[in-house]
């Protein structure tokens, strides 16, 4: 008997719902709202409006919105309570978005706020409604121990479910432990996916164990794919066999215009020709257009356990050609690390660029 009350309530939401929507034209409403139509929906639990708001489109949802400032409280509210760490009247910081796999086999996605302990699981069909109040929010992408076909699906599904009309700022990502038995052709997901607006502030990328080649098909399109807003970089491979980056990898990271730290562990491919390309891409940024660097503080570049790099190697390598004084090859600091200083005639600062070779501790 309750159920069948319950399914009745819901129908008549819904209509009540399908006559606002007939009446919502560019953000105005015809007429007045209904008499009690928002009392119907003010104490409605977030399951409720999982079920009325799950299929209906963006663009109509944002016209609720515009409609009516309490429908669009109501909206906010319902969304954010799935959300721990949000409190009435206030929004959540970071929101770390994370795909996994359930226990039939396919896969939903975990909404915490960062620094939350309490996630709440989502299905596909529910995630646009439980992120539309976020549009432009700042996210965190963690992905973890799922296959790389998984990996695409997740990536793929969010961004058919999101539409044209929402967008996830996604200022942090990463990636753990992602097995490589993918379809080459599926990377495609991923390189649109960092090229999209929702990845265009990207600062910060962490890799655990990631086979770069099963992303974008070869590594050097991965790092190309990035947003030019990336400040920190770290790729790390529990063993040395693993690991897919290479010397173009590096050149193709030293570009990203805001770089400040590069951290990169058991990468055996790495030579010391990559790392002054790397370092050489660096200093270009620095000269291309003739403008002032982005900034006169370190680059710094670490490389640990990486077989082919020796210190003494890269002394031996000159500055790239447009240095006031290339004459001068990297110099040693107190640390045991390297330290190299570039300025180009056509630059009032000089991009300093330390580079740091050794084993983990």
């Amino acid at each position: 008997m309750a159920e069948m009350e319950a399914e009745e309530e819901l129908k008549r939401l819904q209509r009540e719902l399908d006559e606002l929507r007939g009446r919502c034209v560019n953000g105005q409403l015809k007429g007045e709202l209904p008499e009690g139509f928002l009392e119907l929906f003010q104490d409605l639990g977030p399951e409720i409006y999982d079920k009325i708001f799950a299929f209906i489109s963006p663009s109509d949802v944002l016209q609720f919105r515009k409609v009516c400032s309490h429908w669009n409280a109501m909206i906010v509210r319902s969304c954010c309570r799935h959300i721990d760490g949000f409190r009435e009247g206030s929004r959540p910081g970071r929101i770390c978005i994370s795909p996994k796999l359930s226990e039939g086999g396919l896969v939903e996605y975990v909404l915490s706020s960062v620094g939350e302990v309490q996630p709440f699981h989502v299905k596909p069909e529910r995630l646009r409604f439980c992120l539309l109040p976020f549009s432009r929010h700042q996210f965190a992408v963690h992905i973890e121990d799922l296959e790389m076909n998984n990996v695409f699906e997740s990536i793929s599904t969010w961004s058919a479910l999101l539409g044209d009309n929402m967008t996830l700022d996604v200022i942090e990502m990463s990636l753990k432990n992602c097995s490589s038995n993918s379809d080459p052709t599926n990377s495609e997901a991923c390189e649109e996916f960092l090229k999209s607006p929702h990845c265009r502030n990207l600062e910060k990328l962490r890799m655990v164990n990631i086979n770069l080649e099963s992303l974008c098909g070869r590594g050097k399109r991965f790092f190309d794919a990035l947003a030019p807003t990336l400040k920190e970089c770290a790729v790390s491979y529990q063993h040395r066999s693993g690991s897919s980056l290479d010397d173009d990898c590096l050149a193709a990271l030293g570009s990203k215009k805001f770089l400040k730290t590069a951290t990169l562990e058991n990468c055996e491919a790495v030579t010391p020709e990559g790392v002054i390309r790397m370092v050489e891409s660096v200093f270009r940024r620095s000269d291309g257009s003739g403008k002032t660097f982005v900034s006169a503080d370190v680059v710094k570049l670490s490389f640990k356990n990486c077989p082919q790099l020796e210190q003494e190697a890269l002394k031996s390598f000159k500055k790239p050609e447009g240095d006031v004084d290339d004459d001068v090859p990297f110099q040693e600091l107190p640390d045991g690390s390297l330290t190299m200083m570039y300025k180009s005639a056509k630059s009032r600062l000089p991009v300093n660029v330390n580079v740091s070779v050794g084993t983990s501790a």
